[in-house]
């Protein structure tokens, strides 16, 4: 072996005449798929780009299912599903046929945040201002 060449010799089986020939291999490396991490859509985010990779002329792409995707065939769609989707990535490598799949899920979250100003309160001629206060600011809303 030498870079991408390969001698390969033959003999008989009593090693009578061997015979030498040689060979150009040429190794191709396999499509990687790669859908990317699985993301979340919820009222602030209402859609995710999904997949991580550039276009490479020489692969195909197909996403699975083709629900609420701006493009099938691209290796970087956007998703704006409305309930939780799972997606599959599947590239095929044009020149050789080999094919690698990936998925990805998109959670729907439709929880609402709650809004709550705290408890009701008045104002008259004695108390002329009040300070409203947020119950519960750890879910990232304000």
């Amino acid at each position: 072996y030498s870079g991408n060449v390969y001698k390969i010799i033959f003999t008989t089986p009593d090693n009578a005449c061997p015979e030498e020939a040689t060979a150009t291999l040429e190794l191709k490396n396999n499509p990687v798929a790669n859908a990317g991490a699985d993301q979340t859509i919820d009222c602030r985010t209402t859609s995710v780009i999904l997949g991580q990779g550039r276009t490479n002329p020489s692969y195909t792409y197909s996403w699975t299912p083709d629900i609420d995707l701006s493009s099938t065939d691209v290796p970087n769609p956007t998703a704006t599903p409305t309930t939780t989707q799972t997606y599959t990535l599947t590239v095929t490598d044009t020149a050789t046929g080999c094919v690698a799949t990936d998925e990805v899920t998109v959670t729907v979250s439709n929880t609402a945040p709650r809004a709550d100003a705290g408890a009701d309160q008045t104002i008259d001629c004695r108390t002329t201002s009040v300070e409203l206060g947020v119950v519960n600011s750890t879910s990232g809303y304000s």
